[in-house]
Order: structure tokens, then sequence, then C-alpha cells
């Protein structure tokens, strides 16, 4: 039988190990507590920090590390970021037995979908594709929307994910643009007049006016893994790749 017994690093500190021997008892397996401890090391060296020192912007270059030095797929960075948030978590949940007051979880702000694989131009579809996909695609009103923010306006799916009816905003001048907020940077999108049209009928057809615009089949708020099926299977109905 396997041993999962692993070394804790010598960079965590008395008070991360007091709140990980509290965490630790919830974890009923030894081969769960053993990837816990074993991703937790794995930052801390890369950090060269112990777990409770570290920032939002050490956990990005982190995670870029990953796709590109170890060429983790998203699945793999999902499962890693769960155990982080999860201990973070914790910490946060008993923060005043050790004075950690000032501590926040770093591991909120990271979005999975943010560190997908990067793409080769063989990877890109063509003009003539993307033509055929939104034909193919403009009996879904959601689908077809989605398409046109990412293609006329170049949002990441990280980005589309959490849009709300709150995040199109019109200036002085009555054009829409899109308010992106990020911990790492906000940015403003400017909305094509004929994007600008698609947004306004679709908000207005779901009476959407408030809250979240995208939904999973089960009419819960759209999340990384749904958009990547909608998408995939547009792309299969479309005779693509």
């Amino acid at each position: 039988m396997k041993s999962y017994t692993i070394h804790p690093s010598d960079l965590l500190s008395d008070d991360f190990m007091t709140l990980w021997e509290l965490f630790s008892r919830s974890l009923k397996k030894s081969k769960t507590r053993y990837e816990y401890m074993l991703a937790i090391n794995m930052i801390c060296e890369y950090c060269n920090c112990d777990f409770l020192l570290i920032t939002y912007e050490m956990a990005d270059r982190f995670f870029h590390f990953l796709v590109k030095e170890r060429h983790l797929g998203i699945k793999s960075i999902s499962s890693r970021l769960s155990y982080y948030r999860s201990i973070g978590s914790f910490i946060m949940e008993n923060k005043t037995l050790i004075d950690l007051n000032n501590y926040t979880n770093p591991f909120d702000a990271i979005l999975a979908d943010s560190y997908s694989e990067y793409l080769t131009p063989e990877n890109i579809p063509t003009l003539k594709e993307l033509d055929h996909l939104f034909a193919c695609s403009k009996n879904n009103d959601m689908l077809y929307l989605i398409l046109a923010l990412i293609l006329r306006c170049g949002l990441a799916a990280s980005e589309i994910c959490p849009l709300t009816a709150e995040s199109f905003q019109m200036d002085s001048f009555e054009r829409m643009y899109i308010s992106i907020k990020k911990p790492s940077q906000s940015r403003i999108v400017k909305v094509p007049d004929d994007v600008k049209i698609l947004v306004l009928s679709y908000c207005e057809n779901h009476g959407y006016h408030s809250g979240p615009v995208f939904f999973n089949k089960r009419g819960k708020p759209m999340q990384y893994h749904a958009l990547y099926d909608l998408i995939r299977d547009a792309m299969q109905n479309a005779g693509l790749s």
C-alpha cells in the first residue's frame, strides 16, 4: 500500500501550521491531506514565503508558471485552485485565533480560466469559419451575443461569465461600454453599435435589467465549464473542429 506522507515546507510558519492542524482534521483521507500539503509546499517554494504571506500578484505569477512551465491544463489548474481557496477560506474564518486580522484570501480573486492554454495559429478559426459559426448560432440569442462579445469586443471567458446587466453602461452620447473590474486590472471596453443593438434586444427580451445575463442549462449563472461546453457544442454543430 502506498504511503501518503509529506513533510511541510520549512517556509511554513508556526501560525500557519496551527491553522493547518485545525483545517486538516476535516480531511478524512491521508491521500487528501497529502495532496493539500503537496500543493501548499509547491506554491510556498515558488513564492519563497509562508502561505500566510502570499499575495494576489504572487498567486497570479504562480498559476502562469503552472501553465507555461508545467503545462497544466484547465482541469488541473481548477483542482489546484480549489485547494488554495479552501485553506484560504478557513484562514479567513479563523484568523482571529492567531491575530491575522489583516489577512485576505488572495485565491478568491484568481479565476482558473484566465490561465487557459495558449492558442497556436492552427487553433484560430478563419473568417469564413467564424461567419459560418455565427450563421449556425443565430437562433440562440445568448450564444450569438456571447460570440459577438468575444469576437467584436475581445472579451475573455473570465470576463464573459461574470457579466451583469449593470456591466453595460451608456455615456452621455448614448455610446455603450462595458466596465470590467478585476483585482489586477480594471478596464473599459467600447461596444460597437451593432453589438449594442444585440445587448439591448437580448436584455429586453429576457427581462435582464439587473444581475447576471448569461445562464447555464439549469438556469444558474454561467460558469467557465458551461461556457466551454456551449462554445464546443456550437463549433461541433457548425461542423468545425
